[in-house]
């Protein structure tokens, strides 16, 4: 068949009297077309180029990362002016959505958006990554994953694992750019034990649980009530109860941080701003989408930063940019 296909192609030789020489590609391509078949073409070619969404710019920069020239991403959730839990999807969002054949997602309730979104263009070919699900977590728990140390370092195989299935070819890269972000992790991991070393039991206050999972990695005490955190992460007010309880912990200077989430921001919430102002105790602002100029590391290490002033001389950093 290969033959046939080649001799097809060069009409040129038609006119050749040497039997030798008809012989001879005769020959050739036979043996092409055996060397085609035993070695089958990837089912990628190198230069593809994956379409992924995630539901927010914290795992749309580390896919970005891991994908390197071969991913075009997209983050759903990407305005610091946003409060995610508030956040509804687009048209836009859901073109995108249709187009990618990676996806990856918060869940357990956070972004409950993309669910939709994945039911309005059904795809056999989409793969699609469940950050909560795939490392083991049930909905009511605090769902803000990317502060808990070890999860992007557990779910950047997964997502390597998923690109390489799409596209073969380029595995290697992949599995490259996989050991250059778990090396660039080892930095934030010793600023959280360093912090612990030093700083293990210290009191602090929060406005809701983004930053728990990072602050409890450090060794902190959070004495605000979770039920406080929840009704602030929720929307809802919280009971009068813990809203003195909150105030109290300013009042009688019993923490020595605050942490204060820029992007979920109410009246109590801005009422403890002013108390931590008025009673010298140091605010971290902390976020829960990537700062625009920051990768997933670099913010993680300037929020952690931030703790270390705040800790060692009482400074206040109440904006990463």
């Amino acid at each position: 068949m290969q033959a046939k296909l080649i001799f097809g192609l060069r009409p040129d030789l038609k006119g050749l009297g040497s039997a030798r020489v008809g012989i001879r590609l005769l020959a050739a391509a036979i043996l092409l077309g055996a060397t085609v078949n035993a070695a089958p073409c990837p089912a990628r070619a190198a230069g593809t180029i994956i379409n992924a969404v995630a539901s927010t710019n914290v795992y749309a920069d580390v896919i970005s990362q891991l994908g390197g020239s071969h991913v075009r991403v997209i983050g759903i959730l990407s305005n610091p002016n946003t409060d995610p839990h508030t956040y509804e999807s687009s048209t836009v969002d859901a073109g995108a959505v249709a187009r990618a054949t990676l996806l990856v997602k918060n869940g357990i309730g956070y972004d409950n958006f993309m669910g939709k979104l994945e039911a309005a263009s059904p795809s056999a070919k989409r793969v699609v990554i469940d950050v909560g699900m795939s490392l083991g977590y049930k909905g009511g728990v605090n769902p803000h994953l990317w502060y808990k140390p070890d999860t992007m370092s557990r779910i950047a195989p997964l997502i390597v694992a998923a690109l390489a299935k799409q596209d073969p070819a380029d595995k290697m890269a992949f599995e490259a750019n996989l050991k250059t972000f778990q090396a660039s992790l080892r930095p934030w991991f010793s600023q959280i034990a360093a912090i612990k070393k030093r700083y293990s039991g210290t009191p602090v206050a929060v406005t809701e649980p983004v930053f728990d999972y990072a602050a409890q990695a450090a060794g902190l005490n959070i004495l605000t009530p979770y039920t406080f955190q929840a009704a602030i992460m929720g929307g809802t007010d919280p009971s009068p109860q813990d809203v003195q309880r909150q105030k109290n912990f300013f009042s009688q200077k019993q923490i020595k941080v605050f942490f204060y989430n820029q992007q979920a921001v109410a009246p109590i919430t801005a009422q403890l701003l002013g108390l931590a102002h008025g009673n010298h105790i140091p605010v971290v602002g902390v976020y829960e989408t990537r700062p625009v100029h920051k990768t997933f590391q670099q913010w993680m290490i300037a929020e952690m930063s931030a703790v270390q002033l705040a800790l060692s001389k009482g400074i206040s950093t109440e904006q990463i940019h």
